[in-house]
């Protein structure tokens, strides 16, 4: 499954699911590959951590709060959650790309 994937229909994922990217996957996108691991199991070898997918639901909630409770697009929900992962931070309307 891809990142966009989980995204899209991150309401229906289990909370406590943790999201793994394949090792070496620089840069991160919506399009990069993911798995879902139970939170407290390790994932399979060749898998780094990204995120666990309640602080991505938080994301997205921040990101639409800081922009007047607009609904951000899978690409935006994408970019948002990769941007937290990455930096430990939420995406300010600074941070984004205007493209």
């Amino acid at each position: 499954m891809l990142l966009h994937d989980v995204i899209a229909d991150i309401g229906s994922k289990p909370r406590t699911s943790v999201i793994y990217v394949r090792e070496g996957s620089v840069p991160v996108t919506g399009a990069t590959e993911v798995i879902l691991v139970p939170d407290g199991e390790a994932p399979p070898d060749g898998w780094t951590y990204l995120l666990e997918l309640w602080i991505a639901q938080e994301v997205l909630e921040v990101w639409s709060a800081w922009r007047d409770e607009r609904t951000p697009s899978l690409r935006e929900a994408c970019e948002a959650v990769v941007f937290y992962a990455e930096n430990d931070a939420y995406l300010s309307d600074e941070d984004e790309d205007p493209s």
